[in-house]
């Protein structure tokens, strides 16, 4: 006969497209064969990947595990009043916290704005109007008010967080309980010959389909240091919720094959002689037939490419070579309705490189750019990034895959302290033709002025034209300063040092030349 065993899920480690999951429950066995029904599975678990295993004071040997889907009654009307009460009263929480949050940032706006006004503060103590004492203790007001600002709020967040996971417990539950009178569910049988009585710890894994993750970072500039949160939004279907699991994030992709694709002979060879026919024949014969599209349909080609912080402990991070695995250092919660929720991985310190670039012949503006080696254990995978200046939000970019060693660039907005102007100088016809040759010059002019209280580093970049065309030619006559470098595609590059309140100047003067009767397109009107 067998015997019901009702388990928890304990572990969970997930994948891009998928999570393998460890349920664990306890019970007492007697000796001989026995089967166990580990029931409430998902239909999402697959089983042809159940496994299971135990230890305890009991010695049995493992006889297999089968999968079997049971059918089971729906919950009763009175159960569903009874959820629909305990939601209302958990949304009627998440309003009146969400409503204490709005007075505590009010609050803070209100502070801010009488903070603004220590101009006006330090005027009346010019002028005698109030006293040291009476300005000290403006200040010390608002420091400490805005302290317990903070608190409140993050008191009240915590609590928010709180009400909706309970929220989204409850609209599942209700879900379940109003979709149908009748529902499936797997069960795992696993069948045990047990030689010693006793205890046994029995655990199921299995993967299960509708799980995924994704990186996402937080990047705060404090000062002229840098803080990255790498962060993780953690997603399921399953319908069962993981409550309190140790968590586990993979980049392996255990969807893809593991053999290698056979490459499989790619004959060519001379086109067939055209057969000899009359004149008559001729005419059609130069339309192309629905042989020669389907060749030039199968044949094969080149695929376009494709378009106040609190302490946290940080994961430990596994390099296997063929995928990163983090381990995260506390346990987690993850509904099983698909809301996603979002886990931090680790805390990293970086070292910048602050300095300043520009293109000024597309936008006559000087972008902020930071560039840091990583140093840390963490491979930082694709994913959006929210930027940071302090508490206030610059906005959001990508990063592309970081490697350890590798260098991170990053843009964090225009500074409008450091003015760029763009003047066109020269632009103009030769009159006189040589060989039948037009020439065009064209001349343009930045000047750089740093307002900014420090000195700072600045790299400009412009272009000349790249001829595609043998007859036409391109010819940088002047550069002053001459670039740092130029690449073969005519980009050229000043690394330049501006101090405080100094100006710049870049001339850049290039030549066209291309035969009178042709006409170009592509050049500055």
């Amino acid at each position: 006969m067998a015997t019901d065993l009702m388990t928890r899920v304990v572990a969970a480690e997930v994948y891009p497209d998928r999570a393998r999951v460890t349920r664990i429950g306890d019970l007492t066995v007697a000796a001989g064969r026995c089967s166990i029904r580990i029931t409430g599975l998902p239909l999402a678990a697959q089983p042809e990947t159940f496994r299971a295993a135990g230890s305890g004071s009991a010695t049995a040997r493992l006889l297999g595990v089968r999968a079997e889907i049971e059918q089971y009654v729906d919950t009763p009307a009175e159960r569903v009043l009874a959820i629909q009460r305990d939601l209302e009263a958990a949304q009627d929480e998440v309003s009146l916290v969400t409503a204490r949050i709005g007075v505590f940032e009010r609050d803070v706006q209100h502070l801010e704005a009488l903070a603004a006004q220590a101009e006006t503060f330090a005027r009346g103590l010019a002028l005698r109007e109030r006293t040291t004492d009476q300005q000290g203790a403006v200040f010390d007001f608002l420091q400490t008010r805005r302290l317990e600002l903070s608190r409140s709020i993050v008191a009240a967040r915590r609590e928010l967080r709180a009400a909706e996971r309970q929220v989204d417990l409850l609209k599942r539950q209700l879900t379940q309980a109003t979709s149908g009178a009748q529902k499936q569910r797997r069960v795992a049988v696993v069948d045990l010959d047990v030689s010693r009585p006793g205890a046994l710890a029995l655990s199921l894994s299995y993967v299960s389909l509708g799980a995924g993750w994704q990186p996402r970072y937080d990047l705060r500039v404090i000062g002229s240091a840098l803080a990255l949160s790498y962060m993780a939004s953690v997603s399921q279907t399953s319908g069962e919720d993981w409550n309190d699991v140790a968590l586990t994030l993979s980049t392996a992709q255990p969807a893809l094959s593991l053999q290698v694709p056979e490459i499989e002979p790619w004959p060519i060879g001379p086109r067939p002689a055209p057969p000899v026919m009359g004149r008559a024949l001729m005419a059609k014969a130069a339309a192309p037939t629905r042989a020669d599209v389907d060749m030039a349909q199968s044949a094969p080609m080149e695929e376009a490419p494709a378009p106040a912080p609190l302490a946290l402990e940080a994961a430990v991070v596994e390099d296997a070579g063929v995928s990163v695995v983090f381990r995260l250092p506390s346990r987690a919660d993850i509904p099983g309705g698909g809301d996603p929720r979002i886990v931090t991985i680790a805390e990293l310190p970086l070292e910048p490189r602050w300095d300043y670039a520009a293109a000024p012949r597309q936008v006559p503006a000087a972008y902020r750019r930071v560039r840091v080696i990583n140093a840390t254990a963490y491979t930082l995978l694709p994913g959006p990034v929210s930027l940071f200046e302090g508490d206030a939000y610059l906005g959001p970019t990508e990063i592309e895959l970081v490697a350890r060693g590798q260098e991170l660039e990053l843009y964090l907005g225009v500074d409008d302290r450091i003015r760029i102007e763009a003047e066109p100088t020269r632009r103009d016809v030769e009159k006189v033709l040589l060989a039948d040759k037009r020439r065009l010059r064209y001349g343009i002019r930045y000047t750089i002025e740093n307002l900014r209280e420090t000195p700072i580093s600045l790299q400009i970049r412009d272009h000349i034209p790249l001829p595609r065309h043998e007859q036409i030619s391109v010819k940088l006559e002047a550069a002053e300063p001459r670039p740092t470098r130029q690449d073969d595609l005519n980009v050229l590059t000043w690394d330049i040092e501006i101090p405080v309140g100094g100006k710049r100047e870049i001339m850049l003067a290039f030549a066209v030349e291309h035969p009178r009767s042709m006409t170009l397109v592509g050049l500055p009107s």
